[in-house]
């Protein structure tokens, strides 16, 4: 009777051992999920530790692995110009100020400058009347969307700005 009570217990312990080893796909990450097309299914999640990336050109397709990116900046290659107003500012990334340059034949009482945080938010407003230069003093180290108007042609011209 002892040998048959020690042998069930020895299988039975020998087996939640044996699942310790089983492969799993389980993992602890903040959130996730799926999508399903006729094609194939594909699974995301945010968390993990590989991050990785695929691109579908001809769909005009970005997936990416593990964590999620909560914004994106997208740049053209190629634009028209569909407005003749130029404009500088330099240095990028700044510590504090970034000195603005405006070409000629546009009023500064024109134009206005909104600073943007990346999570879209409007952080600063700036009449270029007032000044050729913008103090980033008083915001946190990050980036930032600089939106300049014309109000006179309606001309929209956007810079990404670092401060470091």
């Amino acid at each position: 009777m002892k040998q048959t009570i020690l042998f069930s217990l020895c299988v039975f312990f020998s087996a939640t051992l044996y699942a310790q080893n089983s492969i799993s796909r389980n993992f602890v990450g903040a959130g996730g999920g799926e999508y399903n097309t006729t094609f194939e299914t594909i699974q995301y999640s945010i968390g993990e530790a590989v991050i990785d990336f695929y691109t579908d050109t001809a769909e005009n397709l970005i997936i990416t692995q593990g964590y999620q990116q909560p914004f994106y900046v997208l740049m053209p290659l190629k634009s028209k110009t569909l407005c003749q107003v130029e404009l500088r500012i330099w240095p990028n990334p700044t510590q504090r100020f970034i000195h603005v340059e405006i070409g000629d034949g546009v009023k500064l009482e024109d134009v206005t400058c909104y600073l943007y945080h990346l999570n879209g938010s409007l952080v600063g407003k700036f009449r270029m009347a007032e000044t050729s230069e913008i103090d980033l003093y008083q915001y946190v180290l990050d980036a930032f969307i600089l939106h300049f108007v014309d109000h006179q042609s309606n001309c929209h011209k956007v810079f990404k700005v670092i401060k470091n």
